[in-house]
């Protein structure tokens, strides 16, 4: 698969490094709220980051495959409920801490979404379209098969002249 802009952006980013600089920052208003991110984000944020440094070695060397994105995906699927539930505990934590996790625990929704996109990239059938004068040059039952499949790319018609 050549470099995509959305696995580009979302190997760059690591989550793990990020939640602990925000929790370190905002210790105090996570522990007035009375959260406990520990239980179930701390964790799947792990697995998840491990799933995407196996997939950040393979996009580096293009040699990233649908097995490897399927781990990041399966990593992933269990995160986004998980922080669409912590998302609405940080609601009333105070402007600076709320507004911070906030966007934090949407990116990792995002970032959820983005490996469903890739993974819906890699689940695309690669078969390359077929240019006119390969068309040509193939039987009449082969066409109507390529037709049918939606590989068939067709030029632009051509307008007939004074109706005809």
């Amino acid at each position: 698969m050549p470099k995509s802009p959305i696995v580009a952006k979302l190997v760059k980013s690591d989550r793990r490094k990020e939640w602990t600089a925000l929790k370190a920052k905002h210790q105090a208003a996570i522990a007035a709220k009375k959260l406990d991110f520990n239980a179930k984000l701390g964790p799947a944020l792990d697995k998840y980051q491990l799933a995407v440094a196996a997939v950040t070695k393979l996009f580096v060397a293009e040699k990233l495959s649908q097995p490897a994105v399927q781990k990041a995906l399966t990593a992933a699927r269990p995160l986004e409920p998980i922080a669409q539930t912590y998302l609405g505990r940080v609601k009333g934590m105070g402007d600076p801490a709320e507004k911070e996790l906030t966007a934090f625990l949407k990116a990792i929704v995002a970032d959820c979404a983005g490996w469903e996109q890739v993974a819906v990239l890699f689940d695309t059938d690669d078969t390359p379209m077929m240019s006119a004068g390969q068309l040509a040059a193939a039987p009449s039952s082969k066409r109507r098969r390529l037709r049918r499949s939606g590989r068939l790319r067709r030029g632009p018609r051509r307008r007939r002249r004074n109706g005809l």
